[in-house]
């Protein structure tokens, strides 16, 4: 019989809130390093991957938080156009700094980067919500059979 470490709740949270504060300071060292190359106007190339891992870094959190049922920007109190707007905002957003890291100044592929980012935005954000949603719903389904 193999001898089983006994895990308590206790050292299971603060494992894993050492590991969210660890992975929360090498997310903030490569947005910082993101910056400073910026300023220092090194070539995009040169901090690329940075940029990168930020960036999937961060849609891992969002599409893990999501695949858990947890609601990480409240759908349910957000009004109906919300997620459209927000949508807009990003890519708004998103145009600007391709337009800046790019020098990109054609209008026609700056409007056609901006609707395609935004319909990949809303599309993407509608869709993880409702994962989020089904999830929460199979969670609340089960809590109401275990009573």
């Amino acid at each position: 019989m193999k001898n089983h470490a006994a895990t308590d709740e206790r050292i299971m949270y603060q494992r894993r809130k050492i590991q969210s504060r660890g992975f929360a300071y090498l997310m903030l060292a490569l947005w910082i390093s993101a910056i400073v190359q910026q300023i220092l106007k090194a070539p995009f190339m040169q901090y690329a991957v940075e940029l990168f891992l930020l960036l999937a870094g961060g849609i891992y959190n969002i599409v893990a938080n999501y695949r858990l049922g947890i609601d990480l920007w409240n759908a349910k109190e957000r009004k109906p156009g919300g997620i459209l707007l927000n949508a807009v905002i990003t890519g708004g957003v998103g145009v600007t700094v391709h337009a800046l890291i790019s020098k990109n100044s054609d209008i026609a592929q700056l409007v056609l980067f901006f609707v395609f980012f935004v319909a990949f935005f809303f599309l993407a954000q509608a869709l993880l919500a409702k994962m989020a949603r089904k999830k929460q719903e199979a969670i609340i389904q089960k809590l109401e059979e275990d009573d």
